[in-house]
């Protein structure tokens, strides 16, 4: 990079910073006004006439206005006169050390392959993060995006410190009635969540509920179970009651419309079990005889 387009960059920066300035010196000044127009209000009688102590009052709006004036002028002529004013200014070999950064905007990009933001803490309070993000309206406390991988990736530390083999490495909780701790969705051809394993003895996904539903499905299809071992099962079931409940249908007896496809088992208003043995409009039904005991 030569002098010239270094002196740019430089430039550049330094016009970004008051724009910056002058944005918060904006929202100062309009906060700043609203004060004064409450004094006004507060000031003048309703008569017109301004009485001594309400003079006291407008000498201090007055003070209050050339201090505004003032503030801004020291500001905006200290950058722009004042070259070498030292700025906030990070890189590789020259960093910010700081107990505490307040900014309305901080941006930080990485050309290495390293982190844009890392944040580290040592704390076993899960609200004190290493990184923190929160939003004080209805959008998102963070958002993850990229162009190639993962928006958002989170890691568990065992005892040994082996990366993604301890703890658990995202936690999504909600406190609203009706609402998912987390959400999964897909905009397009694919799974909202998908959940992966390796051991023998664990699941893929793990939904537990002590009082209702531990793992519910909803859609055109509810559950669908394959097993993709020739040894494995579709779908196993255990129960302290029972291993599976059919709930009964409205009518009685076999269906009599819609397309049905072979294999499909009904049970119908008076418990009666059916199978359909051949597919069709509405396919062969055949019922299962049980004999009580």
């Amino acid at each position: 990079m030569t002098d010239t387009e270094q002196i740019l960059l430089e430039l550049m920066a330094r016009v970004d910073a008051l724009e910056q300035r002058n944005t918060v010196l904006e929202q100062e000044n309009h906060v700043l006004q609203a004060k004064v127009e409450k004094l006004d209000r507060e000031v003048l009688p309703s008569s017109g006439m301004i009485t001594q102590s309400s003079d006291k009052l407008l000498s201090r709006r007055r003070v209050l206005h050339r201090a505004m004036q003032a503030t801004a002028a020291t500001v905006v002529a200290g950058v722009l006169v004042n070259r070498d004013t030292p700025e906030a200014d990070a890189s590789h070999s020259n960093d910010i050390s700081a107990n505490n950064v307040y900014a309305h905007y901080v941006g930080a990009a990485s050309l290495d392959g390293g982190y844009g933001i890392s944040g580290q803490t040592m704390t076993s309070v899960e609200s004190f993060a290493g990184v923190h993000g929160s939003n004080l309206s209805t959008g998102a406390g963070m958002y993850g995006v990229s162009d190639g991988g993962r928006g958002v990736v989170g890691e568990g530390f065992n005892s040994a410190g082996v990366v993604g083999r301890g703890l658990v490495g995202v936690v999504g909780e909600s406190g609203a009635p009706g609402y998912s701790g987390v959400y999964g969705l897909h905009t397009d051809a694919g799974a909202g969540v998908i959940g992966d394993a390796n051991a023998a003895d664990q699941a893929g996904v793990l939904g537990r509920n002590g009082a209702g539903h531990g793992l519910r499905g909803r859609g055109r299809i509810g559950v669908v179970g394959e097993s993709v071992s020739i040894g494995g099962y579709g779908g196993q079931f255990e129960g302290g009651k029972a291993q599976l409940r059919l709930v009964p249908r409205g009518a009685a007896g076999k269906p009599t419309t819609g397309s049905h496809l072979k294999g499909e088992m009904l049970l119908d208003r008076n418990a009666t079990l059916w199978i359909c043995t051949v597919a069709g409009t509405p396919g062969t039904w055949r019922k299962v005889s049980t004999t009580t005991t």
